[in-house]
């Protein structure tokens, strides 16, 4: 309404260009104003381009119809809005994102309409977060039940204090190591909101909906080691997530539980030499492994022996580094992955 007309209107009359330079900055500022302010914000999920369109042809009908007096259909617009904004309590859906944050781990699960985010990813660079953050939003995510931070480490916690700051987070699951500074101060921000925080004790279970999750990790003088494990069946499949745990907790975990047979593994340490024995993963059997990674990392990032481990082992291998967010529906009892691209 302001800039495309007034682009037009300064090519036949030149001497408007700086009153034109002086409104586009305002509305610009104007606009970053705005965009900080979360007061009041509704989050609504992303709608496909065909919803879209139909969206815009009934609020045209709709305004059409109230400037002739047909008030009613403000009614039909305020129930199409109210069932958009609830659309993911009436369809209920099982699914999973290992999401790509670069050099980092981030993961979703959500079993109808209750969702818990595994670490948050953060590499010194905000539009991580943002991208996360605006992911969950576009499917309609506005609490999270639990956020488990399976340690300290920046790219593992280094964007929590965004989570928390646009979404409701019932509650946060540390690691029992000692805390470090990261950690410190995200729990300064937990007590100024009044969130709740809990230690994440071994054995540990968290049961909701078609999701069990049990905690399997071990408190040790090493930060890697100490990260939170995760052993979760959801919707009769079996995932484990190993944080950043080295060859020393695969060892313990092989001597204190039955695992076998593994339907998606969350690979230790992004793929690091430090995980993923062959010994490990020849009793875990896992038919998919997810690498969570930065394209061109420092770390060289998955090891080539990892990968020819799980490829001796028959391993499907998803990377975030060229497959993107990797996504995974239940329907049917079966598990079916997607991925959006980096």
């Amino acid at each position: 309404m302001i800039v495309i007309p007034f682009s037009i209107l300064i090519l036949f009359i030149p001497i408007l260009d700086s009153i034109y330079f002086d409104i586009i900055n305002l509305i610009v500022k104007l606009s970053l104003l705005l965009n900080k302010l979360t007061f009041g914000t509704i989050i609504f999920k992303k709608m496909s381009i065909f919803i879209l369109i139909i969206y815009l042809i009934i609020f045209a009908y709709t305004i059409y119809n109230f400037f002739n007096k047909k008030k009613i259909y403000i009614l039909i617009i305020c129930a199409i809005l109210i069932i958009h904004y609830n659309i993911n309590s009436i369809i209920k859906k099982d699914f999973f994102i290992v999401i790509d944050v670069g050099q980092g781990d981030s993961s979703l699960f959500c079993s109808s309409n209750q969702c818990i985010l595994v670490d948050t990813g953060g590499i010194y660079n905000k539009n991580v977060s943002e991208k996360s953050i605006n992911m969950l939003k576009s499917l309609g995510i506005r609490k999270i039940e639990k956020l488990y931070l399976t340690h300290g480490d920046y790219d593992h916690m280094g964007d929590s204090i965004y989570f928390v700051n646009n979404f409701k987070v019932s509650e946060i699951v540390l690691n029992s190591n000692e805390l470090n500074e990261l950690e410190l101060n995200l729990i300064d921000e937990l007590n100024s909101k009044h969130i709740n925080y809990v230690l994440g004790i071994r054995d540990t279970e968290y049961h909701f909906n078609n999701l069990h999750l049990k905690l399997l990790n071990y408190n040790l003088d090493n930060e890697n080691d100490s990260s939170l494990v995760m052993y979760i069946i959801f919707n009769n499949k079996k995932i484990l997530l190993m944080g950043d745990a080295s060859y020393v907790v695969e060892d313990k975990l092989l001597k204190s539980y039955a695992l076998s047979n593994i339907d998606c593994l969350k690979v230790g340490h992004h793929g690091s030499k430090t995980s993923s024995s062959l010994k490990f993963l020849n009793t875990l059997k896992p038919k998919m492994a997810f690498i969570s990674v930065g394209i061109n990392n420092r770390y060289n990032h998955p090891n080539k022996e990892v990968i020819e481990r799980l490829e001796k082992i028959k391993s499907k291998i998803y990377k975030t580094s060229t497959d993107g967010s990797i996504i995974g529906y239940f329907k049917n009892n079966k598990l079916e992955i997607y991925n959006l691209a980096p």
